[in-house]
């Protein structure tokens, strides 16, 4: 497929950059899976196509945020009444999830590959489960007219988000500690099997596909690649270097090389200043303290580094997130959803973090 087409679709279905996660290609496909189809199975819309660029340990993911805001504002007129219902069924996902992984940690010892088969079954339907919490996420950043939960049900919502959020990085650790068993055994490099689509993987486990084969392609998805998945059920993988740099330069590149001001929501008041420490990128230790920390999104393992920060700053989020809900705990000057915070102040930067406006400010 030529760069055009695949810029032609992009655009078609308005999809931006919005996000990034430190998840394999495979792990990521089990997301643009469930944003597209299983979503729509929980909550009756999804987005229409769902793409990423991966490059070791990071996808970088490109959603339609504004269409899945507008789904969400119109499913809570119509339909906040079943928002119990549908609680239920991401609990229910969480716990099968979780009921999984330690399946397949006991399944690990006596039979790899349905260990391995236990977790791809389940892992996009979760995916989907997040992708429903994040609708709200992206309803609250986009609110059109009056908004349509009250303090309590965000409270909740927030609390059940963080508490399905802590279920993936189990995932990832039994995931990978069952594909190195596999590559040991088969002697091949087992993380290689995580460039593997969720189709390709599937395949895989059903006998259908032999990986000796591929080494070579999964060799090269592991050090760039591009992925696209529509509710068409095409999927799209490229390895090619020259494209996926291409693209990722025309589609994620910041065009304003003289950026001193940023803006994002609110996740909790207060003003101050700072030298950052960006987590992204840096390449050194934190500071003991009185740094502002810049990163995509915070997670329960960064805790440390937010109770020592002065600030947090953030790509991503809205006021369900991680970083919105200890900033509101430790009571920490806090701005989300910058988009390209971490793009734009490098380690050292003295920034002025006003949350009381949603502005950083280099100095």
């Amino acid at each position: 497929m030529k760069i055009s087409e695949i810029e032609a679709k992009i655009k078609k279905y308005g999809l931006l950059p919005t996000s990034q996660r430190e998840l394999s290609l495979f792990s990521s496909s089990c997301v643009a899976k469930g944003y597209v189809d299983e979503m729509y199975n929980i909550i009756g819309f999804s987005q229409k196509a769902v793409c990423f660029f991966y490059s070791q340990p990071w996808a970088h993911y490109l959603f339609n945020e504004h269409y899945v805001a507008d789904k969400t504002t119109k499913f809570l007129e119509k339909n906040k009444s079943s928002l119990g219902l549908i609680f239920k069924k991401l609990e229910y996902l969480k716990t099968k999830t979780n009921s999984a992984t330690r399946a397949a940690k006991t399944e690990e010892k006596k039979d790899l590959i349905n260990s391995l088969k236990k977790i791809v079954d389940i892992y996009p339907e979760y995916m989907g489960g997040m992708g429903v919490y994040n609708c709200f996420w992206r309803y609250l950043k986009f609110p059109e007219g009056k908004v349509l939960l009250n303090k309590k049900e965000i409270d909740i919502i927030s609390k059940k988000r963080e508490e399905c959020a802590k279920v993936y990085p189990k995932v990832e650790i039994t995931l990978k500690k069952i594909v190195n068993k596999i590559g040991k055994k088969e002697k091949f490099d087992g993380d290689l099997l995580l460039s593997l689509s969720l189709f390709e993987m599937k395949k895989y486990l059903a006998g259908r596909l032999d990986v000796n084969k591929i080494l070579k392609e999964l060799k090269k998805r592991w050090g760039h690649s591009f992925y696209y998945y529509s509710n068409t059920g095409e999927e799209e993988i490229i390895s090619d270097k020259k494209i996926v740099e291409k693209l990722s330069k025309d589609l994620r590149e910041i065009k304003e090389k003289k950026i001193t001001k940023l803006s994002g929501q609110i996740g909790y008041g207060g003003k101050v200043s700072g030298v950052v420490y960006n987590l992204i990128k840096t390449k050194t230790r934190a500071p003991k303290k009185d740094f502002v920390l810049v990163t995509s999104m915070t997670h329960p393992k960064d805790i440390m580094l937010l109770k020592k920060a002065s600030a947090i700053v953030t790509d991503e989020g809205g006021i369900l997130c991680h970083a919105a809900i200890v900033a509101r705990e430790l009571k920490k000057p806090c701005v989300i959803g910058t988009k390209i915070a971490t793009q734009v102040l490098k380690d050292g930067d003295l920034v002025e973090v006003d949350a009381v406006a949603g502005i950083v400010k280099k100095l």
